[in-house]
C-alpha cells in the first residue's frame, strides 16, 4: 500500500472546481423543480447529502486518488451550502432566485387543483398534511401553502382552535 500517495494532494484546484460546477448544477435544478419535501430535508439539504455520499463513496472505492482529494472536495461543498445559506438570509435578490415564492394549495376553503398539479401533489397527499395541523377538512382553511422546502403552511378561518386528536394506540399527544 502506497501510504505517502493515500494522503498526498492531487489535483486540488481540479477537485474545487468539479465540486463547485456540480453544486451550483444541482442548486440551479432543484430551485426548477417542484417544492416537494424529502423526508425531514430540505431540497438544498438533500443536494448536500446526495454529494457528500456521492464523495465519500468515491473514496471508499479509491475512485479518488488520495484521501486529502475526497476532504477537498468534502469542504468545497459544505463551505457552498454555507455561503449560499449566509447569502440569501441578506441578499433579498438572491433568496428569491434561490428559493421560489409559496405556492397557494387551499383558497377560501377551496382546493386550487391547478396549483396542486404544478406541485406533483394529490388531494389526497394535501389533505394528509392538513389532518398533521390539526384540520380536519380544507373548509376549515384560509389559506394553505406549499412552502420553498416542501412544508405546507395553515391559515385557518376564524373559529374555534384546534383539539388534539388521538395518535398511536389512541393516546393523545
Amino acid at each position: 500500500m502506497d501510504w505517502q500517495g493515500l494522503f498526498e494532494p492531487h489535483r486540488v484546484a481540479e477537485n474545487i472546481i468539479r465540486a463547485s460546477a456540480i453544486y451550483l448544477l444541482l442548486v440551479g435544478l432543484l430551485r426548477v423543480l417542484p417544492n416537494r419535501k424529502s423526508g425531514s430535508l430540505g431540497p438544498g439539504d438533500l443536494l448536500v447529502v446526495v454529494l457528500l455520499a456521492t464523495v465519500v463513496n468515491g473514496a471508499l472505492n479509491r475512485d479518488v486518488s488520495s484521501l486529502t482529494d475526497a476532504v477537498v472536495m468534502v469542504a468545497t461543498i459544505v463551505a457552498w451550502s454555507f455561503a449560499f445559506d449566509i447569502v440569501a438570509n441578506r441578499v433579498p435578490l438572491l433568496r428569491r432566485i434561490l428559493h421560489s415564492e409559496p405556492v397557494e394549495v387551499v383558497r377560501d376553503g377551496q382546493i386550487v387543483a391547478r396549483n396542486l398539479r404544478r406541485e406533483f401533489m394529490t388531494e389526497d397527499e394535501l389533505r394528509a398534511q392538513l389532518r398533521l395541523q390539526g384540520v380536519e377538512s380544507e373548509s376549515e382553511v384560509s389559506h394553505a401553502y406549499v412552502e420553498h422546502d416542501g412544508r405546507v403552511s395553515v391559515i385557518r378561518k376564524a373559529g374555534p382552535p384546534p383539539q388534539p386528536r388521538a395518535g398511536k394506540a389512541g393516546v393523545y399527544r
